[in-house]
C-alpha cells in the first residue's frame, strides 16, 4: 500500500513538471538590459568569448543584427556562398516560406558537395507542429 502511494505521488509530480515546463504563456523580457559596449569594441570581443566560452577568433565579424528581417536574409546569404560546411544549430525552427527557404539554401547546398549538419531543438520545432523533427528522412533525400 505505503509502494503503491510512493509511486503514485511520484507520478503526479513527474506530470506536474512535464505539464508546468511545456504549457504556460511565452516568456517576456520585462526589463532593458543596458549595453556597455558596441560589437565594434574590442571589450565586446572579449566579453562575448568571455561568456559564450571560446574567443572569437581573429579574421570573423560581428554583425548587430535584430529581428528576423534583417536576420533571416543574413542567414540564408551566409548560406548561399558556403563553399566547405555548415553546421545550422537553432532552437526554434520556422514554418512557412522562411522555413521552406530554409530547407531549399540548405539542400542546394549539400547537393553541391557541402557538407550540411543541422540541428534543431524538439521543443523549439514544436511551435511549428514539430514537422522539422518529424521526418528526417525528407530533409536527409534532400541533400
Amino acid at each position: 500500500m505505503l509502494i503503491a502511494a510512493l509511486a503514485g505521488a511520484l507520478i503526479g509530480a513527474l506530470a506536474t513538471f512535464i505539464a508546468l515546463n511545456f504549457t504556460g504563456g511565452e516568456k517576456r523580457i520585462e526589463r532593458k538590459l543596458q549595453h556597455g559596449y558596441s560589437v565594434a569594441d574590442p571589450q565586446f570581443r572579449r566579453e562575448i568569448g568571455t561568456l559564450l566560452g571560446p574567443p572569437i577568433i581573429g579574421g570573423n565579424q560581428i554583425i548587430n543584427l535584430e529581428n528576423g528581417a534583417a536576420i533571416f536574409p543574413a542567414m540564408l546569404a551566409a548560406i548561399k556562398v558556403a563553399r566547405k560546411s555548415i553546421n545550422f544549430e537553432t532552437y526554434i525552427y520556422w514554418s512557412g516560406d522562411i522555413g521552406r527557404a530554409f530547407v531549399e539554401a540548405l539542400s542546394e547546398r549539400a547537393r553541391a558537395g557541402v557538407a550540411v549538419h543541422v540541428l534543431i531543438d524538439w521543443v523549439g520545432s514544436q511551435k511549428n507542429g514539430g514537422t522539422a523533427s518529424r521526418k528526417p528522412e525528407v530533409r536527409r533525400r534532400q541533400g
